[in-house]
């Protein structure tokens, strides 16, 4: 897989499976498919592991993320709310469907979903992001500041949070902090 030889490392996988089917070769599998922007592919493989083992967090998880990146929001928390069935404090899945709420103007729920996420990673540059801009979706600019501001202290480099940071800044008409972010 890591020479690119796709074809091969998915028929190594393949036979894997067909010997003793496993969790760890259908994500193997399916990270494949991903890699080669095969979306379809790798669903119908995170599907089929499922058939396996349904109780899997982590495959729920990344069957929701993979849905959210085609763009069927709908599909993908579904599969976020079984793997937090599962797993209460899977932040990979709290933070995808907080996004998933926060995207619907429910700002409360989210921030409930994120304060669980906060407990496990309080260092999520990510994390904070989100939490400011629901602050900021409820109207409480401070708030929103201080949580943008920490986010970016943790990931100076991410263009998003400088991005929400000015964005921000000028609606509280503070022309020159938005200026510099």
């Amino acid at each position: 897989m890591h020479l690119k030889d796709y074809s091969k490392a998915i028929k190594a996988f393949e036979a894997a499976n067909s010997i003793q089917p496993h969790d760890s070769t259908f994500m193997q599998i399916g990270k494949i498919f991903v890699m080669q922007n095969k979306y379809e592919e790798a669903v119908e493989i995170y599907e089929e592991a499922l058939e396996n083992s349904p109780n899997n967090p982590n495959l729920l998880t990344t069957l929701g993320l993979l849905h959210l990146r085609m763009g069927a929001n709908y599909e993908a928390f579904k599969k976020l709310r079984q793997a937090l069935v599962f797993d209460s404090r899977n932040v990979k899945a709290i933070l995808a469907s907080g996004s998933i709420i926060q995207d619907h103007n429910d700002m409360d729920v989210a921030l409930v979903r994120y304060r669980v996420a906060a407990q496990e990673t309080p260092m999520s540059a990510q994390l904070w992001n989100n939490i400011g801009m629901c602050f900021f979706g409820k109207g409480l600019h401070i708030a929103a500041i201080s949580c943008l501001k920490r986010a970016l202290y943790l990931d100076p480099f991410e263009w998003i949070i400088a991005y929400n940071l000015g964005l921000v800044h000028l609606c509280t008409k503070q022309y020159a902090s938005a200026f510099h972010f």
